[in-house]
């Protein structure tokens, strides 16, 4: 901040850094909320892919020491002990390659929603400031009204309809809608 300024200057840019300390607090909680979601979605998904190798594969593995005698001894072949290794091999990229598979997804997932956000929130943001200014220039137009008396309701009626308009003008802005939502195409 600059010394020697303008007091509503200043006062102006301590509101703004309050209402971003006050944003930061109230959004601190589902932000960390999703975080940890993510979080737990990735764990799951790669849990599950050790679970399948580490309960499945002791289980694979006696069924092939079980079944390898049996099969040798009717068919009067050698046993193939390196079948088991591939067999392990061939379970372990398998879940592997699952999990690797969903990891993707749920990446692909995130970037497209990630992009959806970002683009809402500027069309939200555009139009908030819309409204924001048509709330200010109508309540200031039922102040000239209500010049001597502040009871009036003029102040809120113009603040109410200058909002209504500025969401009309904010929302029905092609540039905005053209340029934010156009720009989040879904994931391939």
């Amino acid at each position: 901040m600059q010394s020697g300024g303008c007091p509503s200057r200043t006062i102006g840019n301590v509101a703004y850094f309050a209402v971003i300390g006050l944003l930061a607090i109230l959004l601190a909680g589902p932000a960390l909320g999703l975080l940890s979601l993510l979080l737990s979605i990735v764990l799951a998904v790669f849990s599950i892919a050790l679970t399948v190798f580490v309960v499945i594969l002791p289980f694979a593995v006696l069924g092939f020491v079980i079944m390898a005698p049996i099969q040798a001894a009717r068919s009067g072949k050698p046993i193939e002990w390196n079948r088991l290794g591939v067999m392990c091999k061939n379970l372990w990229r398998g879940s592997l390659g699952a999990a690797l598979w969903c990891w993707r997804k749920l990446m692909q997932f995130v970037h497209f929603l990630r992009r959806k956000v970002a683009a809402l929130s500027i069309y939200v943001r555009l139009v908030f400031w819309e409204v924001l200014c048509g709330a200010l220039v109508g309540g200031s137009m039922g102040g000239m009204v209500a010049f001597d008396d502040h009871q009036k309701p003029e102040i809120l009626i113009g603040a109410a309809l200058g909002a209504i308009l500025g969401a009309l003008v904010g929302a029905s802005r092609r540039d905005v809608k053209d340029t934010t939502f156009n720009s989040a195409e879904p994931a391939k």
